[in-house]
């Protein structure tokens, strides 16, 4: 906040846009949703070059995903693109690839998701992009997940994806696609290692709402009623917001994950309204894909 204060009355637009676009990053949580919105608006505002254009059209990208607006990530990617071209920069185009494969999942066009991933992966690799690999899993196993396609890739990144495995987030990855392919011990066990000791290894940061996501999952795979209350009452508060993690993955409503809960819990009338507003949400969107997977989910949890 200080920061902030000081670069508005500096009266700079270098300095205030670089610092927020740093603050933006610092506060990313669902918590601070409008708050992010607003910041990427006025950075997109004071922007002088192309490439400040470009990252403040790139990193509008995920608040957007975030809160279901898709008309202004349209057009925040469209703009990204096409000043990524323009800066014929290449990990300027591994940046919005990962986007640009994001939005055809949600449109339902997987052919056209993996695509890009696929492309994402070899832009990212070749540039020395260090999360290049883990980028790639989040759309490959989101594409597979809502497809039923999940031991396409059992246990193709786990001996290659050498220094993220540790990570909440991919642990969490891992964690769900055991939880769908029957063996919920292997899910028990990583989702009792990410709900330990009130969650403390799950960072407040861009990550959460995916971690918290996955580990609904795994509890309705493996059902621990004191682990589904903590999700549940972690998640209630930010209804009305899709799970993300940056612009690289999304992973639907909240709600849908609150309803996973509310199952575990046995409150069946509140697993029904849940998932009857998970299902109105990806309708509104559209997400046509995403919302076939959540009404499969919904018939095999008896909802």
């Amino acid at each position: 906040d200080d920061a902030l204060a000081i670069a508005r009355r500096l009266g700079d637009r270098a300095t205030l846009a670089h610092v927020l676009y740093q603050r933006h990053d610092t506060i990313w949580h669902p918590s601070t949703l409008e708050e992010r919105l607003a910041l990427v608006s006025e950075l997109a505002e004071i922007a002088d070059s192309p490439r400040d254009h470009y990252y403040a059209a790139l990193v509008g990208i995920g608040p957007a995903f975030e809160a279901g607006r898709l008309d202004l990530a349209d057009a925040r990617i469209t703009q990204a693109s096409a000043l990524g071209d323009e800066l014929q920069e290449p990990p300027l185009r591994w940046f919005v690839l990962l986007p640009r494969a994001t939005r055809a999942l949600i449109a339902g066009d997987l052919t056209k998701a993996e695509a890009l991933a696929d492309e994402a992966l070899k832009v990212g690799t070749d540039t020395g992009q260090p999360d290049a690999l883990l980028a790639y899993a989040g759309t490959a196993v989101t594409s597979r997940l809502i497809t039923g396609r999940l031991a396409e890739i059992d246990g193709v990144f786990g001996a290659t994806a050498a220094g993220v495995d540790d990570s909440p987030v991919a642990r969490m990855m891992w964690g769900w696609v055991d939880s769908h392919l029957g063996r919920p011990d292997t899910a028990a066990e990583v989702l009792a290692q990410l709900a330990a000791d009130d969650f403390a290894v799950v960072r407040k940061d861009l990550t959460w709402p995916a971690v918290m996501a996955g580990c609904a999952e795994m509890c309705a795979a493996a059902p621990d009623a004191v682990i589904a209350r903590g999700i549940r009452d972690r998640l209630l508060p930010h209804r009305g917001v899709f799970v993300t993690v940056a612009s690289a993955v999304w992973l639907g409503p909240v709600e849908y994950y609150v309803a996973l809960t509310d199952v575990v819990l046995g409150d069946a009338d509140a697993a029904r309204m849940r998932f009857d507003e998970a299902e109105a949400a990806l309708e509104r969107l559209p997400a046509p894909a995403w919302l076939n997977y959540v009404r499969a989910r919904r018939q095999q949890l008896s909802v």
